[in-house]
């Protein structure tokens, strides 16, 4: 791979994560907290229980029962193989 192909995939993702943080911060929900930008790298999954409904990841499909954001934030961070550099960076 060249590395202006890096570069532009580089600039691709960025470009997406910045979509995705302005998407989530434009949403408007009616009740409680807004969610942190983490769960734009998640698919929500289940119920709410406990004040917690489950997550998939986006990029590798791991999923979790009763997701936490800091529990998100440090799996993207720190173990998903699959997540991009750029994104990694984010959290």
């Amino acid at each position: 791979m060249s590395s202006s192909n890096f570069e532009n995939e580089e600039e691709e993702e960025e470009r997406e994560l910045q979509l995705s943080t302005f998407q989530s911060t434009t949403s408007q929900k009616k009740f409680g907290r807004q969610k942190k930008i983490i769960w734009n790298q998640f698919e929500t999954i289940g119920s709410v229980k406990s004040g917690h409904s489950g997550a998939k990841c986006l990029h590798c499909h791991k999923e979790w029962k009763h997701a936490k954001s800091k529990d998100l934030e440090d799996y993207i961070a720190l173990n998903c193989l699959q997540v991009s550099a750029t994104i990694k960076k984010t959290f």
